[in-house]
Order: structure tokens, then C-alpha cells, then sequence
């Protein structure tokens, strides 16, 4: 990739803000496509009664959204500002993640002193992150915007998403944030950073600076074990927990707990030997022991996105049990549970536990602004992970040095996130009354599913 960097870096924005336009309108074909009760106002179906047929103009973007204006008496005021913000959004977003991550160096630069890089070197694992990044936000944004309409998230975003992480790990590790590193030796994965002039650079204490990816262990290097069948075992477990996490159950609350748990482990063994999850499942299987046999950087980046899959989803779906047996009630939905899932593919279990202790603070400004604008009081929880999810990548060398030391000690971890599981069970009851006292609100109830 590194031809690309010889390209003016105007002619590069532009070709990434069409790309940004056209996602844009993917966003929008999806939240009304993928929405529960999909809402007949987009161009992609079919014309509600009383409107005009819709031509290929108005999927054109942008410019197919003011002609739908014509819908407005039949279809609701207003209705075409969303998708072509969206739209525009998009476009100019896309363009300003690439110029922050790809240009500036926005994601390494602040990790340490550095001068200035020989960018050939570098080309592939900045846009090969940013692809990443790219997909992330566009399936995040898809979630967000239908759990605000209907506080409910599809699985056509978070499992196929989780999917897309699993594979675009497996390619290359280097699509997990950077992690700037000292080291006396050789990594599993990453580059060792070169200076323009062709020079390795040295850190503070005379040792080579390598950008890694945020692997499992880090800051720490990849352990050895982590190569052998042991681990192998683990990935494969972690995977299967998952295809049983997606399947259906269905919690009665007049039920007793033994006749619950009957009756959903018989319906998750019914789905799982059932096609397509069977075939899922089996496929799934065969490539993670394929990439486990294939090499070891492969290796890294896929056992990689599996942990943080396994720990960013099952911490809330921790946090979502606890909710339920200390409080009552859910204080979220599976959707949530699956949201994380997919996110932690993408960005690793570390940065999946900053996400979930951000996001509470990221809610009382999108819930404002939901009841400003929109006036409706059910705030679901979905949009606050995606918003602390796209605030610690934009910012993530700036975070990642001022974290980085409390995940020196991995032994320490478990035990930090069992103890912080009832904490974070009070921050969301806690918030669930400022929802009361604020807007009047009462705590959406989650899925049935446990």
C-alpha cells in the first residue's frame, strides 16, 4: 500500500469521502432494511401508498433525499434530514478519520517522542487500521441508529460484524490499535519504527521502538504458551460459547431457574445441530485451527480479537446478570451483550473494559440531546458504547499511555473485573435513577433473553 502515500493527500480525501458518501448510504439502506418494523420511507422499498414511485434518482445520495421531500405530507415532516446527515456525516467523518489516522499519525504520535517516520514502511498497518476503523464505525453506526428508534440491535450488524473482526484479524493483527513499545527482541507481531532517513529509532533507554498491535498480553510481549495447543483450545471454547451466545432463549420469569435452564439448554442444542448455525459453527472451527496451523503473526491478531470478543461481550453480559440479581431488573439488553461482542473483535479486551466505564459518562450527552431534539425518553444504552468506542480510537494515543500500566500485571485483571462487576451493577442503577430524575424515564426493559 505504500504506492498510495505517492498519491496527493487531497486526491486521497476525496476518493475517501465518496467512499464515506456511499457507506453513508449503506447506513441508511440498512437501518430501515434491518429495523424491526422497517419504516417504508427509504428509497431501496417499496413506495407506501399515496407517494410516487421511487426512481434511481432518488437513491442517488444525497440528492435522492431532498426529491423525497415530495413524501413528506404521506411519509412525516422532516423525515429526510436524518439519512442525508447521515449521509454527509459520513462522507466528511471518513475523510477526517483518514486524515487523523493516516496523515497525522494521530493514533501513535503522542505514545512516545518520534521523529519523523518513513511513512512506505508504515503504509500498510495505518491503512489496514483504518479499513478496520472504517468498518467498525459504519457497523456502529448502523446499531446506534436503529437502538435509538427502537432500542433494539440486529444481528445482522453485531454477528456479522463479529464475523468480519474475526477475519480482518486473522489477515493481519496490525488492524488492532497501536501499541508503541520498547523491546530488546522481536516481536510476535509489528513493525520496528524507521526514520526517514532510513535509521532505526531508539527510545529512552537505547532500546529499538516496534509498533505492535494491542495483542492480548500487552504491554506486555506475546507469551509463548500463547502459540501452543492450550491455546488453540481456549480459542476454539471461546468461539463455540459464542455460537451458543447468539442462539435463541427465551428466560420465563414463573418458570423456576432448573426449569429455565432445561429448557434453554435444549433449545440452544436444537439450534446449534440445525443448519445454518451447525454449518456456522462447524466452518468457524475448522478456520480458526486452519490460522492456529498457518502462522504465528495470523495467529496473534485472530486468538487476539477472540479474547477481546470473549471478555468485552461477557463483562456485560456479567454486569447484565448481576443487574438482574441484585436490582431486579436488566439494567441493559442482549443486544448490548452482542454490541460488545463484535466491538471487541475490532479493538481487544483491554480497550472493550475502557469502553464499558466510558460510556455511562458519554450518556447524559447523547440523552439530552435525544430529548431535545427528538423529545422521547427511552435511552437505550447501544449508542453510548458506540460513542465511547469512536472517543478512545480518536484519542487512543493519548489513552493507551496513560492506561497502559494497569494491564502490566494480567494475573491482577479477573480479580479487578469480578470486584468491579457489582460497582458497575450501582453506576447503572445509579443512572437509571438520574434517567428518573432527569427526563422522567424509566429503565427500558431489556431483552428476555439472559
Amino acid at each position: 500500500m505504500a504506492w498510495l502515500l505517492t498519491v496527493r493527500l487531497e486526491g486521497r480525501l476525496a476518493v475517501v469521502a465518496i467512499v464515506g458518501l456511499l457507506l453513508g448510504t449503506f447506513v441508511n439502506w440498512a437501518t430501515y432494511a434491518w429495523s424491526w418494523h422497517q419504516p417504508l420511507v427509504s428509497p431501496w422499498q417499496k413506495a407506501p401508498v399515496g407517494v410516487r414511485p421511487r426512481n434511481w434518482l432518488d437513491r442517488l445520495p444525497l440528492i435522492g433525499w431532498l426529491r423525497l421531500r415530495r413524501d413528506a405530507a404521506v411519509v412525516g415532516r422532516g423525515f429526510w434530514i436524518r439519512p442525508l446527515i447521515v449521509e454527509l456525516a459520513s462522507a466528511i467523518g471518513l475523510a477526517a478519520l483518514y486524515w487523523w489516522e493516516v496523515d497525522q499519525l494521530g493514533l501513535i504520535r503522542n505514545q512516545a517522542p518520534l521523529p519523523t517516520l518513513d511513512l512506505t514502511q508504515l503504509a500498510f498497518a495505518l491503512h489496514w487500521q483504518f479499513i478496520a476503523h472504517t468498518v467498525l464505525v459504519t457497523l456502529m453506526l448502523i446499531a446506534s441508529l436503529i437502538d435509538l428508534d427502537e432500542t433494539f440491535i440486529p444481528d445482522e450488524v453485531t454477528v456479522v460484524g463479529a464475523l468480519i473482526g474475526l477475519t480482518l484479524s486473522a489477515f493481519s493483527p496490525l488492524m488492532h490499535l497501536p501499541n508503541l513499545e520498547e523491546r530488546g527482541f522481536n516481536p510476535a507481531a509489528g513493525l520496528q519504527l524507521v526514520q526517514a532517513n532510513g535509521r532505526p529509532v531508539f527510545g529512552q533507554n537505547g532500546l529499538p521502538i516496534w509498533l505492535e498491535p494491542t495483542q492480548i498480553a500487552a504491554p506486555n510481549g506475546w507469551p509463548e504458551v500463547f502459540y501452543g495447543k492450550l491455546a488453540l483450545a481456549v480459542g476454539l471454547a471461546l468461539y463455540f460459547a459464542w455460537c451458543l451466545s447468539i442462539t435463541t432463549r427465551i428466560w420465563r420469569p414463573k418458570h423456576s431457574w432448573a426449569r429455565n435452564f432445561q429448557v434453554i439448554t435444549a433449545r440452544m442444542r436444537k439450534e446449534l445441530i440445525t443448519r445454518p448455525l451447525r454449518e456456522f459453527t462447524l466452518a468457524g472451527l475448522t478456520v480458526i485451527v486452519a490460522v492456529w496451523w498457518w502462522g504465528h503473526s495470523h495467529w496473534v491478531g485472530l486468538f487476539t480479537a477472540l479474547v477481546g470478543l470473549a471478555v468485552s461481550g461477557g463483562y456485560v453480559w456479567g454486569v447484565r446478570l448481576m443487574s438482574r440479581l441484585t436490582l431486579g431488573r436488566e439494567a441493559m439488553g442482549f443486544g448490548d451483550v452482542t454490541l460488545m461482542f463484535m466491538i471487541g473483535t475490532f479493538v481487544g479486551w483491554q480497550t472493550g473494559l475502557m469502553i464499558f466505564w466510558l460510556a455511562p459518562l458519554t450518556a447524559v450527552l447523547i440523552g439530552i440531546a435525544q430529548l431535545v431534539l427528538r423529545g422521547e425518553k427511552a435511552i437505550p444504552f447501544g449508542p453510548f458504547l458506540c460513542l465511547a468506542t469512536l472517543l478512545l480510537i480518536v484519542r487512543w494515543a493519548d489513552v493507551w499511555p496513560a492506561l497502559e500500566s494497569a494491564f502490566y500485571f494480567p494475573k491482577l485483571i479477573p480479580g479487578i473485573a469480578l470486584v468491579s462487576l457489582p460497582l458497575m451493577g450501582l453506576l447503572l442503577f445509579t443512572w437509571q435513577l438520574i434517567k428518573r430524575l432527569l427526563f422522567g424515564a424509566e429503565s427500558e426493559i431489556a431483552a428476555e433473553e439472559p
